[in-house]
């Protein structure tokens, strides 16, 4: 039998390693005999490589807009299939089916082939670098282990269980040909046993770090932090419902319970790490350049010099900006007065930016805040308002992931990373975990916090006041649910715009509120005598979510066709 023995091969310069997405750029296209990629440093390297290209870039996610985060300005953009709810299995705005599984094929091929590459030819006349070399080889194993089950958590997120396909598949392979015309799905179960068992196993041989020229590769950490992510996920409403009988799209049996302890002490394993902290100011999280150490974040990818985004996002009025993604009013009301308390147009509508959380400001570009060399004008008339083309719908413009004061008429440009994953979101993992199988004062065996005291860390950071605090002025008790109520706020303010809003929406089955609900911006007038500004809250978008299919995302229908149809499609599609 004879496998394809010849590779189309994209070789990247190292530092495309910290590339995602539209910022990876090929240097050059080679064919290559397979049998001498093995044999090759630089050609394994490159390999190596190429496993971290298919990582999502979340800057260009399309689910900010989807989810009730923001409104994208062009109505003509593929995300308003999600809006108006006509995305099929034909056609799906975030589909990532193909790209995952291109993903751990390229990790099948790592696997498959490091392990026979001995360097047997340097063990006695080099020493020194064939233990190098040797080294290197066991670590680009495992971080082709860790990448391909983070594939798959992509896609059981997306499509619940997914085949687990864990070997590099042949075309021309008569038996690889008949599991690919046959292949059918593991049990979501399976699915979250296989993510969780690997990132066990893969975790004790991933470094804690790397030399800072390094960010971007999987730790230790990222591994342990999927795994939190996994099993939170995993005990959430939408994989456990009531009478489930269907495998594929969640659990049929077992203890839900311990579903959520798990998902706590899988958080708490990473708190003890004690390798991560909380870092100060909260936005300079966001815009840190290339290269620049900080210990909140747990895994990275690195982008290279770009203003991509920038142009993309900068409000109308400035040169060579666009508008992009408009933050929602549903966003901003969520954000907490400052004593903690819920904001209410009704009380605090006169002057609604004041003595907010300060999560709000460094998040969001609100009308009279200075902003790259001028003031943001989102009134009527203004230099960012309606009726200007192309002006915010919602009053509002991106903040918090945009570098400052770049020049796009000069064309500056930026060095930046997208985050995976961060200690804040473990804090708020374990909470959510810990108050759903014990209580707001719940702690784990051997913990460090309870769930109370975990929010706690995260509100004192951008000093908003404590959870017992919170609660005493809002002027009612604490209680498992109205804390789970605040998680879900918390969870949504920290984290806003880092791509995790659509999948809380979804597995906290409340999409028919949100993703099917009203979205909401602000009208802003200006007096022109006293230069004072009205702000009235306005509706600017109904959506719509079917809840009867649109929790989970269809297999494509192309994928079905492959498999003869043995592949089941989630129901309803």
């Amino acid at each position: 039998m004879i496998r394809n023995k010849i590779i189309l091969f994209v070789a990247i310069s190292f530092f495309g390693l910290y590339s995602c997405s539209d910022y990876l750029e090929p240097q050059q296209l080679s064919i290559i005999q397979q049998k001498d990629i093995y044999k090759n440093l630089n050609y394994i390297q490159q390999m190596w490589v190429n496993s971290y290209s298919y990582l999502p870039n979340g800057y260009s996610s399309v689910l900010r807009c989807a989810s009730d985060e923001a409104e994208a300005i062009n109505d003509q953009s593929d995300v308003q299939r999600f809006n108006l709810g006509n995305w099929t299995k034909y056609s799906n705005p975030d589909d990532s089916w193909t790209n995952c599984y291109n993903g751990i094929r390229q990790c099948c091929e790592i696997m498959e082939n490091l392990p026979n590459v001995t360097w047997e030819q340097y063990k006695y006349s080099d020493p020194v670098e064939y233990k190098r070399r040797t080294d290197l080889m066991v670590q680009y194993y495992n971080e082709a282990r860790f990448l391909k089950v983070f594939y798959y958590f992509e896609l059981i997120k997306r499509y619940g269980g997914v085949p687990l396909v864990n070997k590099k598949l042949y075309l021309d392979n008569d038996s690889d040909m008949y599991f690919l015309t046959h292949v059918k799905r593991n049990t979501f179960d399976e699915c979250v046993n296989y993510i969780v068992s690997e990132c066990d196993s893969v975790a004790p041989d991933l470094p804690l770090s790397y030399e800072v020229t390094s960010k971007g590769r999987a730790t230790k950490g990222a591994a342990l932090a999927l795994k939190s992510r996994v099993l939170l996920y995993a005990a959430s409403d939408l994989y456990n419902q009531d009478g489930n009988t269907n495998p594929y799209i969640g659990y049929v049996s077992g203890d839900r319970q311990k579903r959520w302890l798990a998902a706590a002490n899988a958080a708490n394993v990473v708190i003890a790490l004690g390798s991560y902290i909380l870092s100060t100011p909260y936005r300079d999280l966001f815009v840190l350049q290339t290269n620049v150490s900080n210990q909140e974040i747990i895994w990275q990818c690195q982008i290279p010099n770009s203003n991509a985004l920038e142009k993309e996002n900068y409000p109308i009025g400035y040169e060579g900006g666009n508008t992009g993604s408009c933050p929602s009013g549903n966003l901003v009301d969520a954000y907490e007065m400052s004593n903690g308390k819920i904001f209410d147009w009704a009380v605090n509508g006169s002057n609604p930016y004041t003595g907010r959380d300060p999560r709000l400001k460094a998040s969001i570009l609100i009308n009279n805040e200075v902003w790259a060399g001028r003031t943001v004008e989102t009134w009527q008339g203004g230099r960012d308002g309606i009726p200007r083309r192309y002006a915010t719908k919602t009053g509002y413009y991106l903040k918090k992931i945009l570098v400052d004061n770049l020049d796009l008429q000069l064309d500056q440009k930026s060095t930046r990373q997208w985050i995976y994953f961060r200690f804040g979101e473990i804090l708020l993992n374990y909470a959510e975990a810990a108050n759903q199988y014990g209580g707001p004062d719940y702690k784990v065996s051997g913990g460090l916090y309870t769930a109370k005291q975990a929010i706690d860390k995260i509100r004192a950071r951008v000093s908003m006041p404590d959870v017992n605090t919170t609660f005493a002025n809002r002027g009612i008790s604490i209680n498992k649910d109205e804390f789970l109520k605040l998680i879900y706020n918390e969870r949504r303010v920290e984290l806003a715009f880092e791509n995790h809003r659509w999948w809380d929406i979804h597995r906290w089955m409340k999409a028919e509120e949100t993703l099917g609900g009203k979205i909401s911006g602000v009208s802003v007038l200006k007096n022109n005598v006293s230069g004072t500004f009205t702000y009235t809250p306005v509706e600017t978008e109904t959506r719509i979510f079917d809840k009867n299919k649109m929790y989970l995302y269809p297999i494509p229908q192309s994928e079905i066709v492959k498999s003869n149809g043995n592949l089941e499609q989630n129901p309803n599609w």
